[in-house]
């Protein structure tokens, strides 16, 4: 029986492994999204004209930055989860301003 959970112990601290190189590779992408949206409204003159546009930039490139941190302490499931809410919710106003006369700002704008 101690041979069996040897052998548990060793898939699961392989497996842990395999794991690591997908957490790395997510906060990599992660910081890449972050500072490519902290550069926005600082490399295009347009954006900084339109307020509202440069602080969502700027808000989102800060939490993107900021979630580095919960990637690589591994910090749980809940703010995996808080993450991928915050993503989707991210998708769904790129979305929303691809359509004109949305809510927010009107796509012809820039």
């Amino acid at each position: 029986m101690s041979k069996s959970n040897n052998t548990r112990q060793r898939q699961q601290q392989f497996s842990f492994r395999n794991y690591q190189y997908l957490f790395i590779a997510a906060a990599v992408a992660t910081a890449i999204a972050g500072i490519v949206h902290l550069y926005m409204p600082l490399s295009h003159p347009m954006l900084i004209r339109l307020s509202s546009i440069a602080i969502f930039f700027l808000g989102s490139g800060i939490a993107q930055i900021f979630w580095i941190l919960p990637i690589i302490k591994r910090w749980g499931r809940p703010w995996y989860y808080v993450g991928i809410g915050g993503n989707l919710g991210f998708i769904m106003l790129y979305v929303i301003t691809r359509f004109p006369d949305n809510l927010g700002t009107v796509r012809g704008e820039m």
